[in-house]
């Protein structure tokens, strides 16, 4: 059986999936767009779950020495509480991200539209997500 694919335009494209490189991964909803749904509820320790998901993810990736150079709000989302990256596309092996400060570096930096997004949108969440990450940096995470 051989896979095929059709892309925007309707052509088809049989890849031999041997000669690829590929993840495949549970459909995920939104993490910006669920985090709103669900502070607009009042399911405040869920959305708080889940911002732990997200600040967790982060680290367990650079942790692994993997950096992503597209770290959009877009990429991210949720598969039930468990938080994941959609595109891995532009994930790249970085030996340096084992290094505590640049993990600390790049949680500061990745998180910095999360951080403004939970401000201005949903501020009652604003205490427990500066804990969290605050939590991260200073156990070198």
């Amino acid at each position: 059986m051989k896979l095929q694919l059709f892309d925007a335009i309707g052509v088809l494209h049989s890849p031999d999936l041997d000669q690829l490189s590929f993840a495949l991964q549970e459909k995920a909803v939104m993490a910006f767009p669920t985090l709103s749904a669900l502070a607009e509820v009042k399911e405040l320790e869920a959305a708080k779950t889940r911002l732990s998901a997200l600040i967790d993810l982060i680290v367990a990736r650079c942790q692994a020495g993997l950096s992503d150079h597209d770290p959009r709000q877009r990429n991210f989302g949720f598969v039930g509480e468990k938080a994941i990256e959609i595109d891995l596309g532009s994930f790249t092996i970085d030996e340096t991200l084992k290094i505590p400060s640049s993990t600390n570096k790049i949680l500061l930096y990745e998180t910095l539209k999360l951080r403004r997004y939970i401000n201005k949108y949903h501020p009652e969440l604003s205490d427990f997500l500066e804990e969290k990450i605050n939590n991260k940096l200073t156990k070198g995470t």
